[in-house]
């Protein structure tokens, strides 16, 4: 069983998993929960080391029609749940690009390999996972995604939206993350983030440790294996942090969204390259390796900027004399 071999490769010989090898037997669902909390013992750069690399995924990718040097301006950082991620205008990037064009010629687009045959046996799509978010956000498995399968070419054509809140005697909502008890995630405060906080929080107190598949403030210490019942339980008594009374965590203030359309196209299922060659054994092989390839598109249509806003109605007062 996989589970077995990365708990014995990862979760340590000391540990006892046959009550945990009977519960995934009973719930296979708990895969996709175990494996992470199992690989969140390990160190950051082991974590990433089990993750793809550029070279792995990235057979080109462009910008406004140029092509990117990938090592350098594709930020490379790692998540628990999602593995090494890849980025176009990172936060933390040494250089930042603004739109300036509309239309396909002015986004970005990448071909890439899913390396299908290294997939483990429960994921039922071999697919890239896109995210289009702003700068300072924080990226969650929950975040808004589009899926791109082996074959395909995706198109995300995306508008900007912001939304401004008012606050204090009008409203209900937060400024920065400082506002609220606990929001452990880097950027700019997210509900997502300050929910996770809240059942960070929560499995401290129960467990006397912190969920490794989240982020936690640097002075805590992460469960191991050994916890993870007294981890799974939190939820399982608590129910989700946002029907807790406890945890209060308003929309932020200012928060920027995408409105986003997506098509899928089989182009890369019927390759011209491959059409024009006229040996059916080249033919059957150019075809066997663009099956592993998905090309990605993201682009807006208009350079425009919805702004929603909220403002007070207006005053009005009254004398009489």
């Amino acid at each position: 069983m996989i589970v077995w071999k990365i708990v014995q490769e990862l979760g340590g010989a000391e540990v006892d998993v046959m009550d945990l090898l009977e519960e995934v037997a009973t719930n296979p669902s708990l895969i996709k929960d175990i494996v992470p909390f199992i690989v969140g013992q390990e160190s950051p750069e082991k974590q990433a080391a089990l993750s793809w690399n550029y070279n792995d995924l990235f057979l080109w990718a462009s910008f406004e029609g140029y092509e990117l040097n990938i090592q350098t301006q594709m930020f490379k950082w790692y998540d628990i749940t999602l593995g090494n991620c890849f980025t176009f205008n990172h936060k933390n990037s040494t250089k930042y690009y603004q739109l300036r064009k509309s239309g396909e010629n002015g986004g970005f687009k990448a071909l890439m390999k899913l390396q299908q045959s290294e997939y483990l046996s429960w994921i039922n799509t071999a697919a890239l996972i896109v995210f289009v978010h702003t700068m300072e956000e924080t990226i969650f498995q929950e975040s808004v995604r589009y899926q791109i399968a082996s074959g395909n070419h995706g198109t995300i054509m995306t508008n900007k939206l912001t939304y401004k809140r008012l606050c204090g005697k009008y409203g209900d909502c937060i400024v920065d993350s400082s506002k609220v008890k606990a929001h452990y995630y880097p950027g700019s405060y997210t509900t997502s983030g300050c929910l996770r906080g809240c059942y960070q929080d929560a499995v401290q107190k129960a467990c006397n440790c912190m969920d490794p598949r989240y982020a936690m403030p640097l002075s805590a210490q992460s469960c191991n294996l050994s916890a993870w019942k007294c981890v799974a339980n939190v939820t399982k008594v608590k129910g989700d942090a946002s029907n807790w009374e406890s945890c209060h965590c308003p929309a932020p203030c200012e928060e920027s969204q995408y409105e986003s359309h997506y098509q899928i196209g089989s182009s890369l299922s019927n390759p011209i390259q491959c059409s024009k060659l006229s040996n059916s054994d080249e033919t059957d092989t150019c075809l066997e390796e663009y099956k592993d390839l998905a090309m990605v598109t993201v682009y807006v249509p208009k350079l425009t900027h919805k702004v929603f806003s909220e403002s007070p109605k207006m005053s009005v007062s009254f004398v009489v004399y």
